[in-house]
């Protein structure tokens, strides 16, 4: 059995293209070729309600697809360690230190608001906000897990394998920037600020996991900890501007890291890893 699955998934991952971005693209074409039958099945029987379960399929393959692509095609007798997820003791200290770091940094900057006059505090109960922080955990520390295997894990490591590290970084946050930023137009036109904030986010990410040897603890924590209290803020709707000021200073469309003071609270966080002491020592961007 063990034979025939090593047969397979050496068959199912030989990279057609020998031109050196065909690795990225194979990569994506064999994922949506594993869950799009996976999808319309499920789909045809389930309807929309299936549609919250397709979700966490697709986490699920993406890992069983990340772990092969490492296995078969890098290859790695230990994919996850490699784009990052290694078994050191350090790993589990800096996701925390990594999630005091994105969540104090967006609570305060929320207080700041606060503070300033610029946003009000609504009559939300204890158990709405106890039932958001409940549920933002484990959204946060799921989109941070994906999201960071896919972009820091793979998607560096492939960009680093065609060019220099410095392109790389910037490169996979441009990506990171325009994949999380596919809208229609009119949208684009209307939130075009939160798009240097997703380069920044995407930025510190990459700086962080160079800061730490290449270990993702502080990225997964960091962007955790970014959606942790963003979830909390906009699904209770706790806090609402007062019109002190224009939103593009507190948060486009109430997202307080598509604003000004969310754009310095992000280059702060980027500024704090790319001169951290293993990036003065290793300058590679």
């Amino acid at each position: 059995m063990g034979r025939l699955l090593g047969a397979w998934g050496r068959r199912l991952y030989r990279v057609p293209w020998a031109a050196p971005y065909g690795r990225l693209c194979w990569f994506v074409v064999v994922l949506v070729g594993l869950f799009a039958p996976v999808a319309a099945v499920s789909y045809a029987l389930g309807g929309e309600q299936a549609v919250p379960y397709l979700g966490v399929g697709l986490y699920a393959l993406f890992g069983i697809h990340l772990w092969a692509w490492g296995y078969y095609v890098v290859p790695t007798r230990q994919p996850f360690a490699d784009y990052g997820l290694p078994r050191h003791r350090q790993l589990l200290r800096e996701f925390l230190w990594g999630w005091l770091l994105g969540a104090a940094s967006l609570a305060g900057l929320l207080g700041m608001h606060l503070l300033l006059g610029w946003q009000a505090v609504q009559n939300v109960s204890a158990m709405q906000v106890g039932q958001g922080a409940i549920a933002g955990l484990g959204t946060g520390l799921a989109v941070a897990v994906i999201e960071e295997l896919l972009f820091r894990g793979w998607l560096l490591a492939e960009l680093t394998w065609v060019g220099s590290p410095t392109a790389a970084i910037w490169w996979s946050s441009a990506i990171f920037a325009v994949l999380h930023f596919l809208k229609p137009l009119e949208v684009i036109l209307a939130t075009w600020v939160q798009f240097p904030g997703l380069l920044l986010l995407g930025l510190a990410l990459a700086w962080s996991k160079r800061a730490s040897a290449g270990r993702l603890g502080w990225a997964i924590g960091l962007h955790g900890g970014l959606v942790w209290v963003y979830y909390i803020a906009n699904t209770t709707d706790w806090l609402v501007p007062t019109g002190a000021v224009p939103q593009w200073i507190t948060g486009i469309g109430g997202n307080p890291l598509a604003g000004v003071t969310g754009l310095m609270a992000l280059g702060a966080i980027a500024a704090f890893f790319r001169q951290g002491p293993y990036n003065r020592s290793h300058r590679l961007g």
